[in-house]
């Protein structure tokens, strides 16, 4: 099998040329990696700063991260907007709604880990963008609760999560292993945090919090339900969910009890579904009060 795949690369033009593509893409990004370079992409007219010691350059690099879910964002987003970036990371999300929400627009944007936020900071400063709030902080649904950000054995840092100080994760979990790394995190309520900022609705709201939705959710109930117009984005997987101690059916049901429907994108169908299996499984979830609101984005 091996020598008929290496005969099938070397005899066929289109099959070699994506090969050594991806080979000296890898090749490349090692460099940047071995040396711990710093560099830049261009991204949907934003600029980037990658460090390539963390798990999203990589994937940006190979132009591989979330491109279904960065397309439909950018076609959401509309001036005057304002956005919540719940897990900003390195900031690409917050970035491209700056860029689209324009100077009358808002973007706040979260991220708890002290090493991560000073990256997202410097690519604010690289993009000169004046709209964008950043906060060193977690959301969840408690305002004195001490808790953990957490990368474990074998996960990069992209896979963090939060954890309670003194919660005890299932080992038995494939997404669990021995800790590698952890660091203090101050949270707070996103219905707290926006009221004392004036906000009262929000359009967009994009979650990436690998396993933490339920809590952000339920520590942001008055915003989702005044803000009628208000889609969310995010990622919810079943082990994700368990390992912060609750489920993807909290997550949903909680979303059901404040008037949203779930949608997922069917790539087989090229379509928004809405059919429960899909979205137990699809990782990726849109939520909303009406598939109306995501049609357009549907070329």
């Amino acid at each position: 099998m091996k020598n008929f795949i290496k005969y099938l690369i070397l005899n066929n033009k289109i099959l070699n040329g994506i090969v050594t593509y991806i080979y000296h893409k890898l090749w490349l990004f090692d460099i940047y990696r071995g040396f711990s370079i710093p560099f830049s992409l261009l991204i949907r007219n934003v600029k980037i700063r990658l460090f390539p010691e963390g798990q999203v350059a990589k994937i940006l690099f190979m132009k591989k991260f979330e491109q279904v879910e960065i397309d439909f964002f950018s076609r959401l987003i509309k001036p005057g907007m304002t956005v919540v970036d719940a897990g900003a990371n390195i900031g690409l999300y917050s970035l491209i709604a700056s860029k689209l929400v324009g100077d009358k627009g808002h973007v706040y944007a979260f991220e708890p880990s002290v090493e991560t936020y000073q990256r997202l900071l410097k690519n604010i400063q690289l993009n000169h963008s004046k709209n964008i709030y950043p906060n060193n902080l977690g959301l969840g649904d408690n305002l004195d609760q001490e808790l953990k950000l957490r990368q474990d054995v074998g996960f990069e840092d992209a896979e963090r999560y939060l954890v309670p100080a003194n919660f005890e994760v299932n080992s038995e979990l494939s997404n669990v292993n021995s800790i590698e790394k952890e660091e203090s995190i101050k949270i707070t309520m996103l219905d707290d945090f926006l009221e004392k900022s004036g906000v009262e609705s929000v359009d967009l709201l994009k979650i990436d919090t690998e396993g933490f939705e339920y809590y952000i959710l339920n520590g942001a109930r008055k915003i989702l339900k005044s803000s009628d117009k208000m889609i969310i984005l995010f990622e919810c997987t079943e082990l994700g969910t368990q390992r912060s101690n609750t489920s993807q059916k909290a997550v949903f049901d909680i979303l059901h009890e404040l008037g949203f429907n779930l949608y997922y994108w069917n790539i087989q169908e090229k379509k928004f579904s809405s059919d429960l299996e899909g979205c137990y499984s699809s990782g990726e979830l849109w939520a909303c009060r009406s598939e109306a609101q995501l049609s357009g984005l549907i070329c």
